[in-house]
């Protein structure tokens, strides 16, 4: 189930997953008009969401956008593996790889037969 409620300065939404008889899973985003949002990412630790990423976007000029992608746990330092991840996403210039001039590279065959997000 997916509940979203608007706030004065954006949306907040709850994502709340059955994960059995007794227990539930509740993520919630936030995302504030008009440039920032918020998302649980990792995994749990003592029932608590370890990690997040939060995403700032704010134009630059009239056509583009400049973005900032801060990923942090609570149990300590973000991975190697993880930095170099997101590190990957981007070129020298500090441009995504991922855009609208390829379709942000989405994969449509893994869409219909792997994972929706592709």
């Amino acid at each position: 189930m997916i509940e979203n409620k608007s706030t004065w300065c954006g949306v907040r939404s709850a994502a709340i997953r059955k994960l059995g008889p007794d227990a539930k899973k509740d993520d919630v985003f936030t995302f504030t008009m008009p440039f920032i949002g918020c998302v649980p990412n990792g995994k749990q630790l003592n029932g608590k969401m370890d990690g997040f990423l939060a995403v700032y976007q704010t134009p630059s000029d009239d056509y583009h956008t400049w973005r900032y992608n801060i990923r942090f746990k609570r149990s300590g330092p973000v991975s190697k593996e993880q930095r170099e991840f997101d590190r990957s996403q981007v070129v020298p210039n500090y441009r995504m790889i991922a855009n609208r001039g390829n379709g942000y590279l989405l994969n449509r065959e893994k869409q219909r037969t792997i994972n929706y997000t592709g």
